[in-house]
């Protein structure tokens, strides 16, 4: 790891800022209840609120991601994408986060799956199912870390700008599955050392071993609440 004071402090602020952002999106979806008619109706009734927590959430990922790569002397790319952030950590990294992010999501309870869909149409009818299917079938699928963050990989800038997504007459579909986000958010946290004793000191990070450590977690709530 490089040592130069630069490179410290940025190490520091990324890591203090992600995890400021993973705590203000932490303070939204925790609030969702447990039933998904009511989870829906609150984040329709909130969705500007969804759309801030949507972003920090985004943006926390990739200051933990430029955190660590900064911290681990790998390049860090000048971009949102959250997927080419994780494959330019190293190799040995990037097996440890996967071990650890697997590890959380064998835990997650079968009922727990916790994404929210959004669509966006200028039509005055609510889109059909069959539209809905079509649209959310160009999302790439699967759990796993890799496929989680490709799907998410403009997170960042969709939701931020979700206000200029509309299509006349056609349908602008959104997804988020914030609370296998909030998973890998939580591994990527695991993999920074203890502490150190100075203040506003971000800790080393580390490419094996993970300290665990008090984070914002999402309260579990049912798969999907479409508004």
């Amino acid at each position: 790891m490089k040592t130069d004071q630069s490179n410290f402090q940025d190490t520091t602020m990324a890591y203090l800022a992600a995890n400021g952002f993973f705590g203000l999106a932490g303070s939204f979806f925790s609030q969702l209840p447990q039933d998904l008619n009511a989870s829906a109706a609150l984040t329709y009734k909130r969705r500007g609120e969804l759309v801030s927590a949507v972003t920090n959430l985004a943006l926390s990922i990739e200051l933990y991601l430029k955190a660590l790569a900064i911290g681990t002397g790998a390049k860090v790319k000048r971009t949102h994408d959250l997927l080419e952030l994780f494959d330019g950590l190293p190799k040995k990294l990037r097996e440890s986060i996967e071990l650890r992010y697997n590890v959380r999501l064998k835990d997650m309870p079968p009922d727990a799956l916790a994404a929210i869909e959004m669509s966006i149409t200028s039509k005055p009818i609510p889109p059909t199912d069959e539209e809905i299917k079509r649209a959310s079938a160009q999302r790439p699928s699967g759990d796993d870390i890799r496929s989680i963050l490709k799907a998410e990989k403009d997170a960042f800038r969709s939701w931020r700008y979700i206000h200029e997504a509309g299509v006349t007459g056609g349908l602008a579909f959104f997804r988020i599955d914030f609370h296998r986000l909030a998973l890998i958010a939580n591994t990527l946290q695991e993999h920074f050392g203890p502490k150190r004793k100075e203040p506003n000191k971000a800790p080393e990070p580390t490419s094996g071993i993970v300290t665990p450590r008090a984070e914002p977690r999402v309260a579990p709530i049912p798969p999907v609440a479409h508004l």
